[in-house]
């Protein structure tokens, strides 16, 4: 089983079956390397990406091909930069949609503020991937609020998915 991944509009139903087999069926063969190089910033030697405010990225697979795919890049090209529009932050939110007999999940990362929009509230999820990743704060309130998302980051966040 592959993963997939597509740039789209903020779609609240993200997690609808519908929705997530039209990711898989859109993005067909293209590896996730590819959709990110087509996605990435012209002209750079890195890989990188500010994501469009409205515009969000959906991952879609089971845990080992979506941590496969990471690796795939990363042995390939270093690594990638996902970073918010101006004056938001990147916010992951999860669901799970069953593909022939299969659990296969479906992460949408958006731009947000804080609170994330109320439509998928329940949704979010919430890693502390440390300062690196967020800006430090009282507690755990910034958990699951991003200024950057890198290969590292996401793999950490796939295997933080709930079952």
């Amino acid at each position: 089983m592959n993963a997939y991944v597509q740039f789209k509009s903020y779609n609240k139903d993200f997690y609808a079956e519908d929705f997530a087999k039209d990711v898989k069926a859109k993005q067909g063969t293209d590896s996730f390397e590819t959709v990110v190089r087509r996605h990435s910033k012209r002209g750079s030697t890195r890989l990188a990406k500010d994501l469009e405010d409205g515009k969000a990225i959906y991952l879609y697979g089971g845990r080992k091909a979506l941590v496969r795919e990471f690796t795939a890049l990363k042995d390939n090209v270093g690594d990638f930069v996902l970073k918010p529009a101006t004056g938001k932050t990147l916010a992951i939110f999860h669901g799970k949609v069953n593909a022939m007999g299969k659990t296969k999940r479906i992460l949408m990362i958006a731009n947000t503020t804080n609170p994330p929009p109320a439509d998928v509230s329940g949704r979010r999820l919430k890693v502390d991937l440390g300062d690196l990743y967020q800006t430090p704060g009282p507690g755990r309130g910034n958990w699951g609020y991003y200024n950057r998302l890198d290969l590292r980051g996401l793999d950490r966040i796939v295997h933080g998915t709930p079952d």
